[in-house]
């Protein structure tokens, strides 16, 4: 029946149901690089590596290449994870 089916995301894929384990520790992982690469990685790339801005051959560019990949990364993967809205806690 169509209710058993699992819904499908704009992608096309099965969606994760938000509970799901896999989807709690993807969240918890994107929280923990979240304080680190933005609290941390930024603020030092900001002050140190503005001479080597954009140069791919320098390290500052390249880890700045991986933490937007890596944010990509998390756009695609939320595309196919459910979200909980509630109003008034009901």
């Amino acid at each position: 029946s169509d209710e058993t089916r699992r819904r499908r995301s704009i992608l096309g894929l099965p969606m994760l149901p938000a509970d799901h384990r896999f989807c709690l520790f993807w969240r918890m992982a994107m929280v923990l690089f979240d304080l680190t690469f933005t609290a941390f990685w930024v603020p030092v790339n900001v002050a140190f590596c503005v001479a080597h801005y954009g140069d791919i051959h320098h390290p500052c560019t390249r880890t700045d290449l991986a933490g937007g990949s890596i944010y990509m990364m998390n756009v695609l993967m939320n595309l196919q994870m459910s979200v909980v809205v509630v109003n008034g806690m009901q």
